[in-house]
């Protein structure tokens, strides 16, 4: 083998001064190109203005081809080739070169060696000079007879190029090119390998791949001993295949006889696009339609391409622009957009976010029939929503415009409120129409505001007795001794008057009666514990201190109940209890804020198991007669009283006029029993039931079962 080694020549210099890559590229394909029967495939891929072919190659499906030529022209910036198909049959090839920008890669020297054949064969190294590393490098034959370019590719330490050979033409040359850039322009560089021995005749395929931030300068192939990494000119291997598969990938096949086949590419730094989202719908969005926008460039200058996706439905965009998308469904929406530059190196961006259109709704409410008299308004949302509060959940009376007072509730948050119970601070009135209206401040997170129900429901019309809604009052009294002039009594066993307060810093609360020849007794109980049993006896009319309590905690609200207990203390003639006021610190409550109750007779047999009952004695009464009272709305009313023989007469009165007195004296006792039906006019009403007692109060019972509104058609 003659080793014949010849000047080296300098391509002139770009305009301006080299980079360290990444560089710019480009990427030239011829594909699908068949080449005839026994004949040869001339190919130029040519590289686009201001760029140089730097690496190639040639594609085949299978070993019926091989390559005669492959090098690189810097006069006209081509990747040369030239296929020779020795099959009787027409085959196909592809083609591939990458192309640099020359700026980019600044000035290159080449080396050129030259090996003369020697029986056939001829192989060595182009090596570059001190102080450069390859770029690039070509191998061709001298003569353009039956000759073809076995293995060639760049040595590990990309500091040279090693190519081998077979020609039939005696004493032909074997022309190996290297071109090299200074090492200081290619600092970072990677040699990538793989190997493997084959035995016998066989095909072999091998491909490498760059590391993650690499791409490929320049690959090849090479064969050797098995067992070795060494190169030699022996006929190993005849390569029909070895391109660029990609920026970062390399792969090669060959027919091999006994040998080390390998393919190997040397990588260096490649360029990432940046890619950045700018501008995004909300998290939540109202609205089906919307725009995004995002930037994108590329350190080293590449082209990019870009693409994206909205619902994973293709849409236009470009950067730095506002790209309008939609509609789209109700629900999560994902939107991608990806790009990526000519090496190959692509950057994705997604983000996802939440369509609803959907305005949020009342999926249930309760009451929607017969609203008890001291129930809740309960509503569950179709999600989660804000804004609810006394001016957006609003409970009014038919007829008013006034909103009920009473509390809201939450659940399971003010800020996305599933669910909102309002519950009033004083109960129903009976048979009266109420409208729960839903403002449009309730909105649920994408500020849609809620669909609100046509939501109207009648309290009902059945008051059984006893009720917070039936008021009670004792007889009222007057005496010159009381506080204001007056005070109520009962004598009845059970009968209560209680009052809710706020203890003074002091804790002390003081209950006043008249004491007199008839007083009997009465249990007080505070915050629900009984605590005193009080005396209202006493042999002269007289005002009095009765009960006090101390040590109460203070500014925080207790409750006061007394009971009449039926019982006297010695020298007595009567159970009467009479209440004048109630004082804590400089707050003075009269008997009128007591809310006073008659007694509950406890009968399975009376109507919901129990009935009211109140006496009345007009021996020495001085006042307004004990009374029940009840506010409601309806066209009629009924009263169901208690008929026995210890009942009396009772007067009825509608809107404050008499319209009747009932006896409810009875020889057996009956319960339930209808003793006055009304007709009237769809509004508001008041009846009262007043006890017209008897002189000492015996058999004056007037026990109230229940009260009845629209009995036809009672809810």
């Amino acid at each position: 083998m003659v080793l014949a080694v010849v000047a080296l020549t300098a391509t002139a210099a770009p305009a301006e001064a080299a980079v360290v890559p990444p560089w710019r590229w480009k990427r030239v394909d011829l594909q699908n190109q068949n080449i005839a029967a026994t004949g040869d495939g001339f190919y130029e891929l040519q590289c686009p203005d201001g760029y140089i072919p730097v690496s190639g190659g040639m594609g085949s499906p299978n070993n019926a081809v091989w390559i005669k030529r492959e090098y690189v022209d810097y006069n006209t910036n081509r990747y040369v080739m030239v296929i020779h198909n020795w099959t009787p049959t027409e085959r196909p090839v592809h083609l591939h070169a990458w192309c640099a920008n020359a700026i980019d890669v600044g000035p290159i020297v080449t080396v050129t060696e030259t090996y003369t054949e020697v029986n056939n064969r001829a192989g060595g190294y182009a090596i570059c000079p001190d102080g450069y590393t390859l770029l690039s490098a070509g191998a061709d034959w001298n003569t353009l007879g039956d000759r073809h370019i076995d293995v060639s590719g760049p040595t590990p330490l990309a500091d040279a190029w090693y190519a081998a050979g077979t020609s039939a033409a005696t004493d032909d040359t074997l022309y190996i090119d290297v071109h090299c850039i200074p090492s200081a322009n290619v600092p970072d560089f990677t040699p990538v390998l793989s190997a493997a021995d084959v035995s016998g005749s066989n095909t072999s395929s091998q491909g490498v791949f760059c590391p993650a931030g690499k791409r490929i300068l320049t690959g090849g192939t090479w064969a050797g001993p098995s067992g070795t990494n060494q190169r030699d000119s022996a006929q190993r291997a005849t390569t029909w295949s070895s391109y660029p598969t990609s920026a970062a990938g390399w792969t090669a096949g060959a027919q091999v006889v006994d040998s080390r086949f390998g393919v190997i590419a040397i990588c260096i730094p490649v360029s990432t696009p940046v890619l950045a989202l700018t501008d995004v719908p909300p998290l939540v969005s109202a609205s089906n339609t919307g725009s995004f926008a995002f930037s994108l460039s590329d350190p080293a200058g590449e082209e990019l391409s870009y693409s994206c996706h909205v619902d994973f439905a293709p849409t236009p965009c470009s950067p730095g622009s506002a790209n309008p998308f939609g509609p789209v469904a109700d629900g999560s929406v994902t939107l991608q957009v990806s790009a990526g530059n000519t090496s190959g190196q692509t950057v994705y961006k997604s983000y996802d976010f939440v369509v609803d259109t959907t305005p949020p709704t009342v999926t249930q409410h309760d009451p929607s029939t017969a609203a008890p008299l001291n129930g809740d308004f309960t509503m569950t949302f179709s999600e989660g929503v804000t804004g609810v509060d006394s001016s957006t959940l609003r409970v009014v009376a038919d007829g008013s415009t006034k909103p009920l007072a009473g509390t809201i509730t939450l659940e399971p948050s003010a800020n996305s409120a599933t669910s909102a119970t309002f519950d009033p601070d004083a109960p129903l009135v009976p048979g009266q129409t109420y409208r729960v209206l839903l403002g449009s401040g309730i909105k649920d997170h994408v500020g849609l505001s809620l669909v609100p129900p046509d939501w109207q429901v009648r309290a009902t019309t059945d008051v059984d007795v006893p009720s917070s809604v039936l008021t009670q009052k004792w007889d009222l009294d007057k005496s010159t001794k009381a506080s204001k002039g007056r005070f109520i009594a009962s004598r009845d066993k059970g009968a209560t008057a209680e009052l809710t307060f706020t203890a003074p810093s002091s804790g002390e609360v003081s209950v006043f009666g008249i004491r007199s020849p008839t007083g009997g007794r009465a249990q007080v109980y505070v915050d629900g514990m009984l605590v005193r049993t009080a005396s209202f006896y006493a042999p002269r009319l007289k005002r009095a201190l009765v009960f006090k309590a101390t040590g109460l905690k203070s500014l925080v609200k207790h409750s006061l109940r007394i009971v009449v207990a039926g019982t006297k203390p010695q020298g007595s003639r009567g159970t009467w209890v009479n209440l004048d006021s109630v004082a804590y610190g400089t707050t003075v409550k009269q008997e009128g804020a007591l809310r006073q109750s008659f007694r509950t007779v406890v009968d399975p047999a009376a109507y919901g198991g129990s009935y009211v009952s109140v006496t009345h004695a007009t021996k020495g009464d001085t006042g307004a007669k004990p009374e029940y009272r009840l506010r409601f709305r309806g066209t009629s009313v009924s009263v169901h009283a208690v008929l026995d023989p210890g009942s009396g007469r009772a007067a009825i009165y509608v809107d404050g006029v008499l319209r009747k007195k009932v006896n409810l004296t009875a020889s057996g006792r009956a319960y339930d029993v209808d003793v006055f039906t009304m007709s009237l006019a769809d509004k508001v009403h008041v009846i009262r039931v007043v006890p017209l007692g008897t002189r000492s109060g015996s058999k004056s019972a007037v026990g109230i079962d229940r009260f009845v509104v629209d009995a036809a058609g009672q809810t």
